[in-house]
């Protein structure tokens, strides 16, 4: 009998926390049993958008309904960065963007400083057709004349290119250059003509292409 009346008032307590919100015992508590959520902490909902899955009629999930974040309440790609209109590519609904100084040019360090101030990282181009895109020959980005990418050598030194953003180097990335790059530099890009060229990474140039990986997207798939 005594187990009996346990029992009915462990059941009351939970149809009372299930009913009452977060927690077995009040606000201040957290019962993982009841929530996934962390007391207090709003994380989305858990079928849909918002829930920080990717799924099939999804171009990204950040995990909340929010607009202005690159990712709207509908988990569309939405390539503005604080202010700024960047390219939404078809290929892999990574946001693409470039960005010029006031004045002057970019070192290779200064240009992925602004890019990192978006939110976003020098651009690389591991993606298989990603260099290929149709964003890339047309405007802005045709207007390009000698932007910083993300490849870099600078720390091996050794001619062991790779992109920053964590993008695969692949093979056919050399044959995208208008002579061999040299070890320990950094990578441009001509929008003219879609071909790279290396540099000195303290050199200047015109400005910087920047990358963003929308919430939810692999940086390849």
């Amino acid at each position: 009998m005594r187990y009996s009346v346990a029992r009915a008032r462990w059941l009351v307590l939970l149809v009372t926390a299930a009913s009452t919100g977060c927690g077995l015992f009040g606000s201040d508590l957290c019962d993982p049993p009841l929530s996934n959520e962390h007391c207090g902490v709003s994380t989305g909902p858990s079928v849909g958008c918002g829930n920080g899955k990717l799924d099939p009629a999804e171009e990204c999930d950040d995990k909340n309904l929010e607009d202005g974040d690159g990712c709207n309440h509908e988990c569309i790609v939405v390539c503005n960065f604080d202010g700024i209109i960047g390219t939404k590519s078809q290929l892999n609904r990574h946001c693409y963007v470039h960005v010029a100084p006031e004045a002057g040019g970019f070192t290779w360090d200064a240009a992925r400083a602004a890019c990192q101030v978006l939110g976003a990282d020098l651009v690389g181009f591991g993606e298989p057709g990603e260099l290929d895109d149709p964003i890339f020959y047309k405007s802005p980005f045709e207007q390009m004349t000698d932007d910083w990418t993300g490849g870099n050598d600078a720390a091996k030194g050794d001619g062991s290119y790779e992109w920053v953003n964590g993008e695969p180097w692949s093979a056919n990335i050399n044959s995208r250059f208008k002579s061999p790059p040299v070890p320990g530099e950094c990578v441009r890009i001509d929008g003219n003509t879609v071909l790279f060229s290396s540099a000195a990474c303290d050199s200047t140039a015109v400005g910087a292409l920047c990358e963003w990986t929308p919430p939810g997207l692999p940086i390849t798939d």
